[in-house]
C-alpha cells in the first residue's frame, strides 16, 4: 500500500513510498511503472526529490535515509545515525543538502553532493594507489572493463 507521493521538479516521475519498504518510480505521463526501489527493510515515511529530478531522498522506519539515482532506479547511498523513524525528509533548494527529522527528536543535515564519475574513479585511484582490478572494474565501472582507469601509479 502506498503512503507517501513525492513528483519531480520536471513532472516526469511520480515517486510513491510503500509499507512493504520500497518506493516505486511511475512515468507521470503514461502511469507505467518505471523502477521499484528496494533496500529499506521497514515502512516507508517521506519521500523528497531533488531540484535536478534525478535523486530520490527516502525515509524509512528501518532509522535511514537513502538517495536514489531515478534514472537507473539504483541506490547512492544510506544515511545513518538516527535512533528512532525517519519522519521526514527535503532537500535545500540547491539540492546539495538533505534534512532529516526523527522520532529521536533530532534533525539531521547531510552534505549530499555527489562526485562526478570522474572525480569519484580519480578519488578511489589516490587512496588504493593502484589501478582497479578486472573484477572491481567490472563491478563498478560496467563498460570499461578492460581499460586501465587509473592511469599510472
Amino acid at each position: 500500500m502506498a503512503g507517501n507521493l513525492a513528483f519531480a521538479p520536471d513532472s516526469r516521475t511520480l515517486a510513491t513510498g510503500s509499507t512493504d519498504g520500497t518506493a516505486r518510480l511511475w512515468d507521470a505521463d503514461t502511469g507505467e511503472p518505471r523502477a521499484t526501489l528496494t533496500g529499506h527493510t521497514r515502512s516507508l515515511t517521506a519521500l523528497a526529490s531533488a531540484l535536478d529530478s534525478r535523486t530520490l531522498a527516502t525515509g524509512s522506519y528501518d532509522q535511514t535515509a537513502r538517495l536514489w539515482d531515478v534514472d537507473t532506479g539504483k541506490p547512492r547511498t544510506v544515511l545513518t545515525g538516527h535512533f528512532e523513524v525517519v519522519a521526514a525528509v527535503a532537500f535545500s533548494p540547491d539540492s546539495s543538502t538533505l534534512a532529516t527529522a526523527s522520532h529521536d527528536n533530532t534533525a539531521r543535515l547531510w552534505n549530499v553532493t555527489l562526485p562526478s564519475p570522474h572525480e569519484a574513479v580519480a578519488h578511489i585511484c589516490r587512496g588504493v594507489r593502484r589501478d582497479l582490478t578486472h573484477s572491481e572494474r567490472a563491478t563498478y565501472l560496467q563498460g570499461r572493463e578492460t581499460d586501465p582507469v587509473c592511469g599510472s601509479t
